[in-house]
Parts: structure tokens; C-alpha cells; sequence
């Protein structure tokens, strides 16, 4: 994210993109003549003032656009982690009534409820501390 914001190579560039349009800014402000000492001076003061701007400089594009795709992945991750641990969470409550019914219930069904319910345990947990994990370290969050 950080290289395609500061190449000259990507369309979408925002250095490209603010250094194209300082070029042009200048090109009409100052056109070419031939004869003029001072226009070099002045193109030279201009592109300084237009690239060192702390405010709409080019580093301020650059530091705008990875915050906005940061921001946005992040957004997505978060999104997809709520949704996925909620449907974790949900087969969960689902077993858990599945197999704790309201009523006690000593039988051979709940012994083999209860046996699929460890599998469903296991095969979450394994999730959980696979793909999960990883992102979440991934991400630099400690992870215990």
C-alpha cells in the first residue's frame, strides 16, 4: 500500500497524481519563454512552495491515501471477524440448547449429543486458534 502510493509507476499514485498537477500548475502559471532569466527563478520558487507544503503537499497526499485504505482494511477485517465469530458464537448457543435442554435428560441421546457438541468444540477451537490467531498476530495484537 505504502509503494503505490509514492511510485511513479500506478495510475492511481497520489504523489504521481500531486506532482503531475504541481507540473501543470506551474507550466500555466509560468509558461516558457525565451529570453527570460527570471522565469527558472520563479518556476524553482514556485515548485519548492508547491511540494514543501506541509498542508497540500505531496507527502500530505501520500500520508491521506494510506490512511483512508489503512482505515478501510481494517473496517473489513473488523467486519469480517464480528460476523464470523458471531455465527461461531450462534452454533454455540444452538448446541449448547441442543444438548442442555430445559428439562434433564440422562439418556443415550444426550450422551451422543454431547459427544457431537465436543466435536463442534473442537473443530471451533481449532478455528479460533488457526486462521483467527494468525490474523490477529498478523495484525501486531497480543494474542495469549
Amino acid at each position: 500500500m505504502s509503494h503505490e502510493a509514492v511510485t511513479l509507476d500506478a495510475a492511481g499514485s497520489p504523489f504521481r497524481l500531486h506532482m503531475e498537477n504541481t507540473y501543470d500548475a506551474i507550466r500555466q502559471a509560468l509558461p516558457p519563454k525565451r529570453g527570460k532569466p527570471g522565469i527558472h527563478k520563479s518556476r524553482d520558487a514556485m515548485f519548492r512552495k508547491m511540494v514543501g507544503s506541509e498542508d497540500a503537499g505531496p507527502y500530505m497526499a501520500i500520508k491521506t491515501y494510506i490512511e483512508i485504505k489503512a482505515n478501510a482494511l481494517l473496517l473489513t477485517a473488523e467486519t469480517d471477524l464480528k460476523k464470523n465469530c458471531d455465527g461461531v458464537f450462534l452454533k454455540i448457543m444452538r448446541d449448547f440448547d441442543h444438548i442442555c435442554p430445559v428439562q434433564e435428560d440422562e439418556g443415550l441421546g444426550t450422551l451422543e449429543r454431547g459427544k457431537e457438541l465436543l466435536e463442534h468444540v473442537k473443530i471451533t477451537k481449532q478455528k479460533l486458534e488457526g486462521h483467527a490467531k494468525e490474523a490477529l498476530l498478523d495484525a501486531k495484537l497480543k494474542v495469549t
